[in-house]
């Protein structure tokens, strides 16, 4: 996992089969999926896929099923240590499920695999809007979630953690809650890796 990749598994939608697939551009949706071109993200994510369902979704809320995106972010813990993480996969806040998949690298921790396995809490800043700009496209929601994950290291065993999602997209009426940023926490391992150093987030309402 490098730097340079700036990739997305959006071919992993399609079933736990296509979320074996590899890596796949955001750009190159499942089949029967509409592709149109969105207003890019403060920090580079430029978000493409308009219609990642087949059809129109319905009005989002704190309780909906979204599919979730993160390009390859980098964060830091209180000791100095940084680790990059990179993910995509999908999360019910109604039924508190979630699945998908990602990878990790840290000199301090070592390099890896994970799985989502449960949504711990999800707080919902709305939809539609980033810095009160309207991105013209009602199904891509922020807030904040929270992930159970098995984590599958290169060398030693499996262990498990968190990871921690944060998306600044918001509703017309409201704001992000101060003090938020938009990246990825991870705690592994004792290790709580808390400071978001860079990284764009997606959720998208299905």
């Amino acid at each position: 996992m490098s730097a340079g990749h700036h990739l997305l598994r959006v071919d992993r939608l399609s079933g736990p089969e296509g979320m074996r697939r590899g890596i796949g551009l955001l750009h190159r949706p499942p089949t029967g999926r509409s592709v149109t071109a969105r207003p890019r993200k403060k920090g580079g994510l430029v978000l493409l896929a308009v219609g990642l369902t087949a059809g129109g979704a319905s009005t989002a809320t704190s309780n909906a099923t979204y599919l979730v995106f993160s390009e390859l972010s980098v964060t830091a813990a209180g000791g100095g240590a940084t680790i990059q993480t990179e993910l995509s996969g999908s999360f019910d806040a109604g039924a508190k499920t979630a699945s998908g998949s990602g990878e990790y690298e840290s000199a301090a921790i070592g390099d890896g695999s994970f799985t989502l396995t449960r949504l711990i809490t999800f707080q919902f800043y709305g939809c539609g809007y980033f810095e009160e700009v309207n991105l013209g496209d009602p199904t891509l929601c922020g807030g904040r979630v929270m992930f159970a994950v098995h984590f599958k290291p290169d060398v030693g065993a499996p262990f498990d953690g968190t990871i921690e999602i944060n998306c600044q997209i918001h509703g017309a009426s409201n704001q992000p809650p101060p003090g938020t940023s938009e990246g990825i926490k991870v705690n592994m391992r004792g290790v709580n890796f808390n400071k978001h150093v860079n990284g764009d987030n997606v959720f998208i309402q299905t």
